[in-house]
C-alpha cells in the first residue's frame, strides 16, 4: 500500500478531537486501490505504530486525495508556487486545463 507521512497542525475538522486542534501531528496518508474490505485490513499495521488521536478513512477519488491538504490551507498553494502561480493558471487556461491532474492550479479562461 503506498503511503507517506505528512506533518501538520491539527485543523478544526469533525474527526479531530477539540482538545487536539492546533497541535502538531503526523498523519499517514495512504492509498488503496482495491476492495474496501482489503483496504481496511491493509491499514491495520499503520494503526499499530502509535496511538491514534484522530482518523478519517473512506473511499476518496484520486483528485480529492491529491488536493486534500490544499483545501485545508488554500493560502499556502500560491505560496508554494511563489511567483509562478499566476503564470501557471494562465497557461492552464490557454491550453485547455493542461494541469487538470493537479487541481490546485485552476485554469483562467
Amino acid at each position: 500500500m503506498p503511503a507517506f507521512p505528512a506533518f501538520h497542525i491539527a485543523p478544526p475538522l469533525p474527526f479531530v478531537p477539540v482538545g487536539r486542534v492546533g497541535e502538531t501531528f503526523c498523519a499517514a496518508i495512504a492509498h488503496w486501490a482495491g476492495p474496501l474490505e482489503a483496504g481496511e485490513k491493509a491499514m491495520e499495521p499503520f494503526r499499530g505504530v502509535a496511538p491514534v488521536a484522530a482518523e478519517m478513512t473512506g473511499p476518496m477519488p484520486n483528485p480529492a486525495l491529491n488536493s486534500a491538504f490544499d483545501a485545508l490551507y488554500p493560502a499556502k498553494v500560491k505560496d508554494n508556487y511563489r511567483g509562478n502561480f499566476q503564470r501557471l493558471t494562465e497557461i492552464n487556461g490557454r491550453y485547455g486545463d493542461l494541469f487538470r491532474l493537479n487541481q490546485n492550479i485552476p485554469p483562467v479562461t
